[in-house]
């Protein structure tokens, strides 16, 4: 079957919406651009399958089925949804955008060049709706947490746009990936 990608042809093409920040946000933490297929994809768990419906719909490719799949790990079954699409296009302006094949080593917040300043909090509400995680470990506020993965310089400027520049980020073991930590007040006013 024959879609129409006039949408996404030039979805990303100028990040100049707050849903077009969500999304790249979201790409950034969570999408896959093979820059040789010139196809992007999104695939999240089965509880998730609504949020790839809403980023098929955002694409304009509102007929394309989801793929099913399923997965066997050590006895137990996982189930996700996908959504694939191939479009040379949409996938060199995700590239010029800065989301990349193979990003999380080196995965770099986009400059004010690709996404205006007034735009960055919807990026980065895309980017932890993907990449982040909150934890409420008690009856009051100051026992929320605000997790966050992503590079060292990622981290940073991630800090920086939401006003706690000079916080540190927190190196998992073994591993390059950081993780930016925001607790109490700091996550609250970060979400």
């Amino acid at each position: 079957r024959k879609y129409d990608y006039s949408i996404v042809e030039s979805v990303f093409e100028n990040i100049d919406t707050e849903e077009k920040a969500y999304w790249l946000g979201f790409l950034y933490a969570d999408g896959y651009v093979d820059d040789v297929r010139h196809s992007v994809s999104l695939a999240l768990k089965e509880e998730d399958k609504e949020h790839v419906e809403k980023f098929r719909d955002f694409c304009g490719i509102y007929g394309k089925k989801l793929h099913k799949k399923i997965r066997n790990i050590k006895g137990k079954k996982y189930v996700s949804y996908e959504l694939c699409f191939q479009s040379k296009k949409a996938t060199e302006d995700l590239i010029k955008c800065g989301c990349v094949n193979k990003k999380t080593f080196i995965l770099n917040f986009p400059s004010t060049e690709i996404l205006p300043e007034k735009l960055s909090i919807h990026f980065i509400r895309g980017y932890i709706d993907g990449d982040g995680s909150i934890t409420h470990g008690g009856k009051n506020a100051s026992s929320i947490t605000l997790e966050t993965i992503g590079t060292d310089d990622f981290l940073k400027t991630y800090y920086k746009k939401l006003g706690f520049e000079g916080k540190n980020t927190y190196r998992f073991n073994h591993s390059t990936v950081r993780r930016a930590i925001l607790s109490g007040p700091y996550a609250i006013y970060a979400l």
